[in-house]
């Protein structure tokens, strides 16, 4: 697996998770790589030099190799405003900064397991359908068989 990053934090909370990862200074460095190396994950922040992160994802949705590639964002930036502009430029996910290390790994982890499960014509179980049994009632009384609730185990 290879990932792009952009900025510099991201490197450490990667080892975390075994992933060795690539490093672009700027968004120019990254693009030139975007379009030749296809990856798995791709971490931008989107203050980087020369262009912002979201100029840099819109440019990497039109290159062959990435167009589909998990983009998240990782930006001191955790307003509305930026996290509608992450979601228009092409991105997955927006973390605020400072941000934890086992945040950006976990949700590093399942970007990538979903990814794979697309790339081999596989749907993660998120996306399976619900099944026709009922639905969940919280609330009130004990669950049933017909809300498709679960009862607890005696003790």
């Amino acid at each position: 697996m290879t990932i792009r990053s952009a900025a510099a934090p991201f490197p450490l909370a990667l080892q975390k998770i075994l992933i060795p990862p690539d490093v672009a200074a700027d968004g120019e460095a990254a693009m030139a790589l975007v379009t030749t190396i296809p990856y798995d994950l791709i971490l931008l922040d989107v203050e980087m030099p020369g262009m912002n992160g979201f100029e840099l994802c819109s440019r990497i949705r039109s290159t062959d190799c990435n167009k589909s590639t998990p983009v998240v964002f990782v930006t001191c930036h955790s307003d509305f405003q930026s996290h509608a502009k992450s979601m228009l430029s092409g991105g997955c996910e927006l973390i605020a900064k400072p941000f934890l290390i086992f945040e950006l790994a976990t949700k590093a982890l399942a970007l990538l397991m979903t990814h794979r499960l697309h790339s081999n014509g596989l749907r993660p179980a998120s996306h399976a359908p619900a099944p026709a049994s009922g639905s969940l009632v919280v609330g009130r009384g004990p669950p049933t068989r017909r809300s498709g609730g679960v009862r607890p185990r005696a003790r």
